[in-house]
């Protein structure tokens, strides 16, 4: 069709007054001279109501000059093209998140000015900064996380070496949480959790930074603090954490053991935690509930964590360690699809070590690539035996941790596990978190693109506690996204906020991927996250991590199978009441 058949001209008019993205056309002041009808719609002005207005003065005041620029670049160099994001007032006051991309149409005759055209994006910078924000908070408290807090740190330690301040370091951990856990549920463990993170944040200045290092442990920085400071709020926050706790209408007494550490000379954000946490440790060896400041002495603690090292390296040289597998199911129908590796420690003279304190220990001792290839090479051996064993088609999942990753041989490592067992490539998948992702993004992407060819699956472990740009969710070749427990656990309780569990499941449809939520512990988390169409989970509901043969026992007998169908046969029968 000829570009000037009016039949063209009328349908391209068609296209600019149908388009729900907002077309503005300005002059070299950035008045507007025409608006498309789609800005009733997006800012519930009409499009008449425009003309003649200034564009910049719709934006928020802090994105005025970068819009300036790209409007003065444009008239300048008439062959480019400038895109930027900016905020937009509505009628209503309301702001909206625009990508606007620009283009110099000054010489065409029936344009005659600038073409901006904006694209809401509102949604996807809100979702985006929830993510964001659960990257560096802790979501259960609101208190800075582990990798907030180490940068605070960071930052104290390098202001120390231009002006003369003292820097300390609290390490607090709760003496009896796993007592109330088992007692009264995690759920009376979470509300005293964030009970007990709000009488830390009210003891301690409005400067000092209050984090949840994960599990039970918080840790406070404190600036411009003397030793007798920080020993004084350390007492002042013991006192807050022995008072009993209302849970559940119940009263708990949980205490606390704190180390207390300043920085020395020359010490890194390494050191001062660390010598805080061994701090701890010493308060809790002499009879928990109490204020324990650090001594050189207390490195003892270092060296038992060495020990430790060894120990683990000659369990895994030794293949003493064990790998457990919990069964994932499909929420639907309350079929077992597949299982996800775990490790477990038994060791010869202290017992079962739980992962976390072995897995801090192999991180430092730089054995966790020695660990992925163990569970690697058990995990598909193990998968091969419940394949020829097992009725249905299983799926493996196994962790791969970042410095593994990154490794020149991970393919190798692999795809010889796989090779070695006869296990096929697709029926395993490969876990990794998003932080595993943003280190060494380019080397991660031949390595993911590699297995994807070979037909190994890929999964992004933990999805929502990271910082990986959505948009990589289409460059690289993941077919899993796992929602993290801390997600899960809030799912089914009065008030809880479910946005960002739904979030990610719409995400993972919108994509064509598979979310898999983990941590289900209740039924109402369950059907939840069948509400929202959560395709597959895992937990202590559905099913504990069993040893290989007792996990192809209860495959084969059915045991798993009747046990997830009548879960869902009873949700399903709740829901039709």
């Amino acid at each position: 069709m000829n570009p000037s058949h009016p039949d063209v001209t009328a349908l391209r008019a068609a296209l600019v007054e149908h388009a729900r993205d907002l077309i503005l056309v300005v002059d070299e002041a950035s008045r507007i001279r025409y608006a498309s009808p789609s800005a009733q719609a997006l800012l519930g002005v009409d499009a008449e109501a425009l003309s003649g207005r200034v564009g910049t003065a719709l934006l928020h005041p802090d994105d005025m000059d970068v819009a300036r620029l790209a409007l003065a670049r444009l008239v300048q160099h008439p062959a480019s093209a400038e895109t930027f994001t900016c905020r937009v007032r509505g009628e209503a006051g309301q702001w909206r998140w625009m990508e606007a991309c620009g283009s110099n149409a000054l010489a065409v005759p029936t344009i005659g000015g600038l073409v901006f055209t904006l694209r809401d994006i509102t949604a996807k910078r809100e979702l985006e900064g929830r993510l964001e924000w659960q990257a560096f908070h802790d979501p259960l408290t609101g208190l800075a996380n582990r990798v907030l807090f180490t940068d605070r740190v960071s930052h104290a330690l390098s202001r120390r070496s231009r002006a003369p301040i003292d820097v300390g370091v609290l390490f607090i951990d709760l003496d009896h949480l796993k007592k109330v856990n088992d007692s009264l549920g995690h759920a009376a463990g979470d509300a005293l959790l964030r009970e007990a993170a709000r009488r830390i944040q009210q003891s301690v200045r409005a400067a000092d930074t209050v984090a949840r290092l994960g599990g039970d442990e918080f840790a406070v920085l404190l600036e411009d603090s003397s030793a007798a400071e920080c020993l004084e709020t350390a007492e002042r926050l013991l006192t807050q954490l022995t008072r009993p706790f209302v849970i559940e209408a119940r009263e708990v007494v949980c205490g606390a053991s704190i180390g207390v550490a300043l920085a020395d000379a020359g010490a890194n954000v390494d050191d001062v935690v660390r010598d805080a946490d061994v701090a701890m440790y010493v308060a809790k060896a002499e009879g928990r509930g109490r204020v324990v400041q650090f001594a050189p002495a207390m490195r003892a603690e270092v060296a038992e964590r060495l020990l430790l090292g060894a120990d683990l390296r000659r369990a895994i040289a030794e293949e003493t360690l064990a790998v457990h597998y919990q069964p994932q199911f499909d929420l639907a129908r309350g079929v077992v699809t597949g299982a996800e590796a775990l490790l477990r420690w038994m060791h010869p003279t202290r017992g079962e070590i739980a992962p976390s304190r072995f897995v801090p220990i192999a991180e430092q001792a730089g054995l966790m690539s020695e660990l992925g290839r163990f569970v690697l090479r058990t995990a598909c051996r193990d998968a091969a035996a419940w394949r020829g064993a097992c009725p249905l088609p299983l799926g493996l999942s196994v962790n791969i941790g970042t410095r593994h990753l990154h490794e020149t041989g991970v393919v190798a490592d692999i795809t010889g596990a796989l090779s070695a067992a006869g296990l096929p490539a697709t029926l395993l998948t490969i876990e990794l978190t998003e932080s595993a992702l943003l280190q060494g993004a380019t080397p991660a992407v031949g390595v993911l693109r590699a297995l994807d060819a070979y037909g190994v699956g890929i999964a992004i472990d933990d999805f929502g506690t990271g910082v990986s740009s959505l948009a990589n969710l289409r460059t690289l070749p993941v077919r899993r996204l796992k929602i993290d427990r801390r997600f899960v656990t809030a799912l089914g309780q009065p008030g809880a906020d479910d946005a960002l569990a739904r979030a990610i499941i719409a995400l993972g449809g919108a994509l064509g991927l598979t979310t898999v939520a983990e941590g289900i512990e209740t039924s109402a988390q369950l059907a939840e996250l069948r509400a929202l169409g959560c395709p597959t989970g895992q937990g202590y509901l559905l099913a504990h991590p069993l040893p290989a043969a007792q996990f192809i026992a209860a495959v084969q007998d059915g045991a798993l199978q009747r046990h997830g169908s009548a879960l869902v046969g009873a949700l399903t029968a709740a829901a039709a009441a």
